[in-house]
């Protein structure tokens, strides 16, 4: 059987911290080894890690973020896969079980799986779903319209991320697409569950609320990929719909917040590729919300 590192970052996350570790420990397949990094947390999130004692390996370091955390914890880990999990999401018990099974049936270097959404969602879906069995070819080209898997669901052979200087990147609330897209664009093979098995938090005051900034990274993350020698073959009217899509996509998420703010980046996302139908409805529904 495979053996799995699970790595979960902790930054001043006491409030949710134990729900999470406690999925972990509750799979009906055990993983090999917790890992948990703790990011310079000031509350009680090292208590409730040293808590659990030999049953975690446990790192503590200064604040440097969550990219270096996910980091440090995939230089720590010994596995043949590596699991992450972030620290306020939950495990449903069978997550490893099927996921360790689909990696032995398949030739694959990453398995992940939907996610059902929780806590404060807004205006998103409860279930965030993946097709059944996305084709591995098309991976490049979906992460490009839009990051589809959850962190918390990702499974990657440990050799994959210690190769080709493959590591998170610090682009905060992005990081986990970038390093997706990367895997894609140097050949790694992806399967897809369809089960929910994660449980995803979404919080008020997350990094996704941070719009402009968020429209930023994602156009980033894009046109990064787009330069790498798979991205580079692609045809131009494809290059053109995914920069618009990302542009598109930060119109929706802060438009329950600023109808002016989404109408003026559902237009920027018609410059780049004008026909797209949900971008002109978009528009049309954000205007008429400023009336």
């Amino acid at each position: 059987m495979s053996s799995v590192s699970v790595i979960i970052p902790v930054y001043n996350a006491e409030r949710y911290l134990k729900e999470t570790l406690d999925s972990v420990f509750q799979q009906e397949i055990a993983a090999t080894e917790v890992i948990v990094i703790d990011d310079g947390s000031t509350d009680g999130s090292w208590g409730i890690v040293q808590s659990y004692g030999d049953r975690i390996r446990s790192v503590r370091q200064a604040n440097a973020g969550v990219a270096a955390a996910r980091n440090a914890g995939i230089a720590a880990a010994t596995c043949d896969w590596v699991a992450f999990l972030d620290s306020d999401d939950i495990w449903e018990p069978e997550k490893l079980s099927r996921q360790i099974q689909v990696a032995g049936d398949n030739v694959a270097d990453v398995v992940y799986c939907s996610a059902r959404n929780f806590g404060q969602p807004e205006h998103v879906a409860e279930i965030r779903a993946n097709e059944d069995g996305v084709p591995p070819d098309d991976v490049f080209r979906r992460l490009l319209m839009d990051n589809f898997v959850t962190l918390s669901s990702l499974m990657v052979r440990r050799e994959r991320l210690t190769a080709e200087d493959v590591c998170f990147r610090k682009l905060d609330g992005v990081e986990d697409w970038d390093l997706l897209l990367r895997l894609a664009a140097r050949g790694a093979v992806f399967c897809g569950l369809s089960e929910p098995l994660v449980r995803y938090r979404w919080l008020s005051g997350s990094l996704s609320k941070r719009h402009a900034e968020m429209k930023r990274l994602r156009l980033h993350v894009v046109e990064s990929a787009l330069q790498t020698q798979r991205g580079r073959k692609l045809s131009w009217m494809f290059r053109r719909k995914a920069t618009a899509n990302q542009i598109r996509n930060s119109a929706w998420f802060v438009s329950p917040d600023s109808s002016l703010t989404a109408f003026f980046w559902y237009v920027e996302s018609l410059i780049r590729w004008p026909f797209d139908r949900i971008a002109v409805t978009g528009a049309v529904k954000s205007m008429l919300g400023r009336s």
